[in-house]
């Protein structure tokens, strides 16, 4: 099973996970991250965005009208999991983090007792002075396979002409494959149909971007790692369609931007208020190793492979990645930060993956981000215990509900705890269990009861 996360080009040391239970601060540590924006002049300052939560959720896509959000989702550390962990989809309790929105991660083919996949989750907000407050499950979600990597073309508010994700769900071989729902719903239950061939093979589809042209013409871009003609570790491919998606072109590398080094990734393309396409687009920075947001200018119209005037748009800054990029019909970017705790950061809880927002200067698109207690954390003592845990809410004013999720995200208790109050928890089974506030998830804490 593959889940695609953005793909960095620096390495990072593992430490093991100390006796104690001290874990990050990721209110603090995302409240002091500050992504770079390479063009003052046409946008303004980064925002994370307020659903966030302590979950991975990467594959950020945001609609034209900025209205509606969708990422991929997995309720772990998935870096942790992926890169220093044992990256089997039937041991995932000690990365566990972030709430499950209700995913299957329990069917699976092998009778495990768990199982991870990706999902994507949808979030909906009525005017674009509202904030984005709550992921829910999409309705494309499936148990055992990873969906993920949504995009679309809307017509209005509730119709899609043409949507693309992807799916894992590929016999024999299960490489990640390129879907397409045509004349669909902004939140679809229907299952779309895998693109044929040449456009989907044996080897990995992923982070695809469709665009109409014209009622018969398309054109689709996509990325890959191990398509044969690369010229890198991740290179951009495109292909187009004659006949609205029935048969497509051999796809063809993005020569125009594609190098060996950088790992160019995640394209998606933008026309703007002249009617000139731009490809937005992940890349290594060549100092820094660390993967930023790039664009280029097409140089000759309906010539997909004539890029030209690349520039960064956002780098890292202090964190440790920016990528996924997509963008409203005013130019306002939404895009993935991933975050990283070299100081109290352990094997299975270091890194983490948010969506946040740059406005473009002048556009009426927004994003509302509530302000919040930088050193606001939860308190549990003692840690490993049996029978009982005093629960402390430091730099928490108020009488606050806080739900108690077990290994598998499922809810235990809620209870309501006023700066200090003790609970028993003998009815419990042993094991780990997280402790986060019912109004803000991204607070949390974690023991174990023996």
């Amino acid at each position: 099973m593959k889940i695609k996360i953005l793909l960095l080009t620096i390495f990072v040391l593992v430490i093991l996970q100390p006796k104690s239970i001290a874990q990050p601060n990721w209110p603090l540590i995302k409240s002091n991250t500050t992504p770079s924006v390479s063009i003052p002049t046409e946008f303004g300052v980064p925002h994370k965005q307020p659903l966030s939560v302590l979950g991975w959720e990467d594959g950020i896509f945001i609609s034209r009208d900025g209205l509606d959000l969708y990422c991929i989702y997995v309720p772990i550390d998935l870096f942790s999991w992926t890169f220093f962990g044992p990256a089997n989809p039937t041991n995932i309790s000690s990365y566990l983090r972030g709430p499950t929105f209700g995913m299957d991660l329990i069917t699976n083919p092998v009778g495990a007792s768990e199982w991870l996949q990706s999902d994507i989750l949808y979030a909906h907000r009525n005017t674009t002075n509202d904030s984005f407050l709550v992921w829910t499950l999409s309705n494309l979600a499936n148990p055992i396979y990873s969906e993920g990597a949504p995009q679309h073309n809307a017509i209005n508010t509730s119709t899609v002409d043409l949507f693309v994700t992807t799916s894992n769900n590929t016999p024999p071989d299960y490489s990640t494959d390129i879907v397409l729902l045509k004349n669909t719903s902004i939140n679809p239950s229907v299952q779309g149909a895998f693109l044929p061939a040449p456009v989907n093979t044996q080897y990995k589809e992923d982070n695809p971007h469709i665009e109409r042209i014209d009622p018969s013409n398309l054109v689709l871009f996509f990325d890959s790692d191990d398509r044969p003609g690369g010229l890198g570790q991740l290179d951009i491919w495109y292909s187009t369609s004659s006949d609205n998606g029935l048969t497509w072109t051999a796809p063809l590398q993005a020569s125009s931007l594609n190098t060996a080094s950088v790992g160019e990734q995640q394209p998606h393309l933008y026309k703007d208020a002249n009617s000139v396409w731009y490809i937005y687009y992940t890349g290594a920075n060549a100092i820094t190793g660390k993967t930023e947001i790039f664009r280029a200018k097409q140089a000759t119209p309906g010539n997909w492979d004539s890029w030209i005037n690349k520039e960064s748009v956002v780098g890292a800054g202090n964190s440790l990645a920016v990528g996924e990029p997509t963008l409203t019909q005013n130019g306002d970017l939404s895009f993935v930060v991933i975050y990283q705790d070299t100081v109290n950061g352990i094997a299975t809880d270091k890194y983490d993956a948010d969506p946040w927002f740059l406005p473009k200067i002048g556009s009426p698109v927004s994003v509302k981000e509530p302000i919040l207690n930088k050193q606001a954390s939860i308190s549990i003592f003692p840690n490993p215990t049996s029978e009982k845990i005093s629960i402390n809410l430091i730099n928490i004013s108020s009488v606050e509900p806080v739900q108690i999720y077990n290994s598998l995200g499922v809810l235990v208790k809620v209870v309501n705890i006023e700066k200090s109050t003790i609970i028993d928890i003998k009815e419990l089974e042993s094991g780990i269990y997280f402790i986060s506030l019912k109004n803000n998830p991204s607070i949390y804490s974690k023991f174990i009861k023996q």
